[in-house]
């Protein structure tokens, strides 16, 4: 009869075990801003779950101080039951005497861990982590009250541990930070994409706006080779004129050189100039202070920036103090929602594919863009920015229509220049291996 209790008291051990096991994990796995919704929907369970939550250091150390008593005394009440119904089968089949009780001792304790071992700690694990907030609501208020009625041991025991964190120079935490990082949150964005709870158009936009601080502005500008500008001098009705040409509504205003802009001009000041004043009306009377930027700002922060300045365009600084470039609005937003075109933006686009292996690109275009909308990998390089500029380093000179370099797999060969910039190119891929990379990164960003 004994033999019967003490296995019984071992099977309401396990259980213990269980308990507490599941409330360890539902309470790590948690988000306790769900928590908090369901609170204050009014969810009576919940109020339990948050107060857990909210003392989440002392309340695992209450689970793990139960998983150990319980554990322990487990150990202690079915070993010897399991042993003595072991023993008389072991006699059946012929064991000899001295090894009987080895033997028995070495079957219980592995039929004992085994079975604490799945209902005490694998099937509560796997339970929580599949359904953390339903699992805290049933276990949370009993692993709480344990808490409270072993709460100086508990104390005492937290305490010691903290201490010895202290002396290595890490700050305990009471519970958990809700705070997530950019990388956390585009983790978690993919990971949401990859369960279907995000439509792959919302993943790839809240990716891209995480991935922003990536980015700097020498990234995305318009290169002061390719910035069209208009000179300080030049009057009301060359900004019409200049803008009837190129399709553009603002253009930065200099005085002697690209590096001296002094301003920014806009079309709609110059159309505000009555018709018989425009040709003697001059830019500088017109032109708003223009808003400069280093090359290195994050995008994010360039978006703060134009917002409050109230701007559109921004000059961008290299670290001499030179005018970079110009960067705009539309050249951040682009970063997200990908290629903006309207009717005054160039038909001829920036890249087109001849064959799946080939295809010709602005020398103008970053390696990150290539990869990101052609699916080739172009090695970069911390000293250019762009595949015209990786082709003139590997040359050591001045292009050339005609030049041909290879690096890491891929041809480029100079089809046009403009001045000493190479204007467009080819690119031939000689490393299949190049193009794998096709497939994986729609796939990531898909995710």
């Amino acid at each position: 009869m004994m033999t019967w209790l003490l296995l019984l008291a071992g099977v309401l051990l396990t259980l213990g075990t269980a308990l507490f096991v599941a409330a360890e994990f539902s309470l790590v796995a948690l988000d306790k801003h769900t928590v908090e919704k369901a609170a204050a929907d009014g969810d009576s369970g919940a109020k339990g779950v948050l107060s857990a939550l909210t003392h989440l250091s002392t309340n695992l150390s209450g689970a793990q101080v139960g998983i150990t008593i319980t554990t322990l005394l487990f150990g202690f009440a079915v070993q010897q039951p399991l042993t003595d119904l072991i023993t008389p089968g072991l006699d059946a089949v012929g064991v000899p005497e001295g090894l009987r009780v080895t033997i028995g001792v070495a079957l219980a304790m592995m039929i004992s861990y085994a079975f604490s071992m799945v209902v005490g700690e694998l099937i509560p694990k796997n339970l929580a982590i599949a359904v953390p907030y339903q699992t805290a609501r049933v276990v949370a208020p009993l692993q709480h009250a344990f808490t409270v009625a072993l709460r100086p041991v508990i104390i005492m025991f937290n305490a010691t541990a903290n201490f010895f964190l202290r002396l290595m120079n890490i700050e305990p935490q009471e519970e958990l930070s809700s705070g997530r990082s950019p990388a956390e949150l585009d983790s978690l964005v993919r990971h949401s994409a990859r369960a279907g709870t995000l439509d792959r158009a919302t993943a790839v936009l809240l990716s891209r706006t995480l991935q922003l601080r990536e980015r700097e502005a020498a990234d995305v500008m318009t290169h002061r080779g390719k910035m069209l500008s208009i000179d300080v001098s030049a009057t009301a009705e060359d900004v019409l004129a200049l803008t009837r040409e190129t399709g553009h509504s603002r253009f930065p205003v200099i005085e002697d050189s690209e590096d001296d802009v002094v301003g920014i001009i806009q079309v709609r000041q110059a159309v505000t100039v009555p018709r018989e004043q425009r040709r003697t009306t001059t830019v500088r009377e017109l032109m708003s202070e223009a808003l400069r930027i280093p090359d290195t700002v994050p995008l994010d922060s360039l978006m703060v920036d134009l917002r409050e300045a109230g701007a559109q365009l921004a000059v961008v600084i290299d670290e001499y103090g030179g005018t970079a470039g110009i960067v705009t609005l539309e050249d951040v937003i682009e970063e997200i929602v990908g290629e903006v075109s309207d009717e005054h933006d160039d038909d001829e686009p920036e890249r087109f594919v001849e064959n799946i292996d080939h295809w010709q690109v602005s020398g103008l275009m970053r390696p990150d863009e290539i990869r990101r909308e052609m699916g080739i990998l172009i090695e970069e390089s911390t000293e250019v920015d762009t595949v015209g500029g990786i082709v003139m380093m590997h040359l050591g000179r001045i292009p050339a229509v005609g030049d041909t370099v290879t690096v890491g797999g891929v041809r480029y060969d100079v089809l046009a220049m403009d001045g000493r910039r190479i204007d467009s190119l080819r690119l031939t891929v000689l490393d299949p291996g190049v193009l794998a990379h096709r497939d994986r990164d729609a796939e990531e960003e898909a995710e």
